[in-house]
């Protein structure tokens, strides 16, 4: 064999396995595979079977580099043409919504029986009425709903659909094997640069899709994403937004903002100081997203020391200018606290909303009811109680692993606070709103979960919770004037289901329909 032999032999190699690869990572991340995808399958295969991989060499024989980078474009191309042909069909109509008892989502209303609803093209709202005094036009399609419950969609204002999550009853699982400390820190300061190259990147928004359409056909019609990887929650919304992508309104925050070596450092945009958080919240607008998501005390998973989770990180200052940096751009701030104090420096701050928060004094109930810094005058308390019901087993291995004795520890803690600051601010009536914290905690298609633990933390009716599932949690996001509720004039989000929820929220979990900007899911 030559050299020119020899490194054909190589060449045709690299680019076959290339070609393969490419193929395999295509198949992974779509629902639908294109011909040319096929054809660039073939291809590479052929390029391993000695006949023709010899009949190939003489064909491009002094010409092996340029060959050989069509073929890299061709694989490119069956990757194009399948991004292209990968899309969902979203279909609207006029439709008509006969024999349903609404729930309109506000506090004391109460069920409109046998109820007639419109939808028109666009996904709105056009009527709700009575069979005998509304008129159904002749060009709106007909859905007999059958005496079922028609819903406002849920709203979960809390979630990371980069995560998988757990379900309700199972139990945390203690991981087998624990890194060494050293790998684990190189882990939890490089995953997010990591997770920016175009190939992981790419499988991440893939998993974050079908995340995102498990939790609409569970009812869940918005989904506030606070805290992703690389702007994926941006990308994901501008798939959805443009019908390319069926799955529930995404309200994306990119990136969480922290503070040097903070909570969520490694992943997030990382400032210091007033001037760096200005900075900071005007590389997330250029980044367009649509609401900012700081972490002003530390978390649980990161934790390396006791009481670490709840441990102030930014001071009022810096919190300060990132309120009022993302407030003169119309966005609202949400806050990651875990304990008394942070959970008052952020209100101190002007953030619009407390994300898990901790026990609460007469001081911050006042702030949160009127804050003057806030965008709107007043904060919203997003509990997720959603994190505390799966008890950690504290077994031997927890014990004798001192970083898994320290998370275990903070998350204890952070557990009973949460609870105790959830029951006083429903007490005190502080604006409380539904937040899950979706992927860390449950699975993102089990937001009403959140619902029944409001009903069992705190005296609130079925209905009360459904409320503060919908409307509630609309107004909480600046999006009442939009959704939450069934109106004349808002969009049709909703869903169907077969019982009242009011005398039974599992009836949530199973819907027959459900439907999102006038388009029928499921």
């Amino acid at each position: 064999m030559t050299n020119n032999q020899k490194k054909d032999h190589i060449v045709y190699k690299v680019i076959g396995t290339l070609l393969l690869l490419h193929y395999i990572f295509v198949l992974i991340i779509v629902n639908n595979i294109s011909t040319l995808s096929i054809i660039g399958f073939a291809l590479s295969v052929l390029l391993f079977i000695p006949p023709s991989k010899q009949y190939f060499a003489r064909w491009v024989k002094n010409k092996q580099w340029l060959h050989a980078s069509l073929f890299l474009i061709l694989g490119f191309s069956a990757n194009i043409l399948l991004e292209i042909n990968d899309k969902d069909t979203v279909i609207h109509h006029n439709l008509a919504f006969i024999n349903a008892n609404i729930i309109d989502g506000h506090k004391n209303s109460n069920i409109i029986e046998n109820a007639t609803l419109l939808v028109n093209k666009k996904g709105h709202i056009t009527a709700i009425g009575s069979a005998d005094t509304l008129n159904i036009p002749p060009e709106y399609k007909t859905i007999d709903v059958k005496g079922q419950y028609l819903l406002p969609g849920l709203i979960n204002a809390h979630a990371h659909l980069l995560y998988e999550g757990a379900n309700f009853e199972d139990q945390v699982k203690i991981p087998s094997y624990m890194p060494p400390d050293w790998l684990w820190d190189f882990w939890q300061d490089n995953s997010g640069s990591v997770l920016n190259f175009y190939i992981f990147k790419r499988l991440v928004i893939a998993k974050m899709e079908k995340r995102a359409l498990s939790a609409l056909k569970a009812g869940v019609t918005t989904l506030r994403s606070l805290g992703d990887l690389s702007y994926t929650s941006v990308t994901l919304r501008k798939k959805i937004s443009s019908g390319e992508r069926l799955g529930p309104r995404i309200i994306a925050a990119g990136p969480m903002l922290a503070v040097t070596g903070g909570h969520g450092s490694a992943a997030g945009v990382v400032f210091d100081g007033p001037y760096g958080a200005r900075k900071a919240v005007r590389t997330l607008v250029r980044n367009e997203v649509d609401v900012i998501k700081i972490s002003n005390t530390g978390g649980i998973l990161d934790s390396k020391r006791l009481g670490e989770a709840g441990q102030v990180q930014m001071t009022v200052e810096e919190i300060e200018a990132v309120t009022d940096e993302a407030h003169r751009k119309g966005l609202l701030v949400a806050a990651h606290a875990e304990s008394t104090q942070g959970v008052k420096e952020a209100l101190l701050g002007g953030v619009d909303s407390i994300e898990h928060g901790s026990k609460l004094t007469d001081e911050i109930i006042a702030l949160f009811k009127n804050n003057p810094r806030a965008l709107r005058g007043y904060t919203s308390y997003h509990p997720t109680l959603s994190i505390t019901p799966r008890e950690w087993p504290y077994t031997e291995r927890i014990k004798n692993t001192p970083r898994l004795n320290i998370i275990y520890q903070n998350n204890e803690q952070v557990r009973a606070d949460i609870i105790s600051g959830f029951k006083y601010s429903i007490e005190q009536g502080v604006h409380v709103a539904v937040g899950t914290d979706s992927g860390a905690g449950l699975k993102n298609n089990l937001v009403w979960r959140e619902l029944y633990l409001f009903t069992q933390h705190a005296n609130i009716s079925n209905q009360n919770a459904i409320h503060m599932g919908t409307l509630a949690t609309a107004q909480s996001i600046g999006l009442a004037n939009k959704i939450g509720s069934i109106e004349v004039g808002k969009l049709a989000d909703f869903m169907i289901i077969k019982d009242n929820p009011h005398i039974d929220l599992s009836s949530l979990a199973t819907p027959s329909m459900v439907v999102m900007n006038g388009v029928i899911v499921n």
